[in-house]
């Protein structure tokens, strides 16, 4: 989703209903920290608290290091990468076979709290040598014995 920068004040909603990017008087913010040097008219946001510019790529408002924004790409709301790199919302995924990865499901599960939905991240990826797991515990893990092949998600 791209950023409108003549508005005066924009808020980009996250699944549940709080404000994650917004831009104030042609600055671009994650919540309510200044993302410095963001290039407000090439900005776009991802639906799952990723974004990037035409220079660089933004995990919950920081610069994601390493990160190349003409590769960029989100394969679903819990996995990104770029033309060498796999992330997970926890952090990078070194194992990961860049040619060869792929998500099994859309990246979330919605959980009933009450009278209300809310989305949680995680669900299953893998690529020629593995399966990866994330469930928004922290860390992904590599299931054992699992092969990748023949692998599929019953969820989402």
């Amino acid at each position: 989703m791209n950023l409108d920068p003549n508005k005066l004040v924009e808020w980009v909603y996250g699944s549940d209903e709080n404000p994650i990017y917004c831009i104030n008087r042609g600055e671009v913010y994650y919540q309510e920290n200044k993302i410095k040097n963001a290039d407000i008219n090439s900005f776009v946001y991802f639906n799952n608290d990723y974004a990037k510019d035409d220079k660089k790529c933004y995990r919950f408002g920081s610069f994601l290091k390493g990160a190349n924004s003409k590769t960029f790409k989100v394969y679903n709301y819990s996995y990104v990468g770029d033309d060498k790199h796999i992330w997970y919302l926890g952090g990078e995924i070194k194992e990961a076979d860049i040619a060869t990865f792929s998500v099994c499901d859309m990246g979330y599960e919605i959980y009933q709290l009450g009278n209300e939905k809310t989305c949680i991240p995680g669900g299953y990826a893998k690529d020629k040598n593995n399966v990866y797991y994330y469930g928004f515990e922290g860390k992904y893990k590599v299931l054992k014995n699992v092969d990748p092949d023949s692998f599929s998600s019953i969820t989402n």
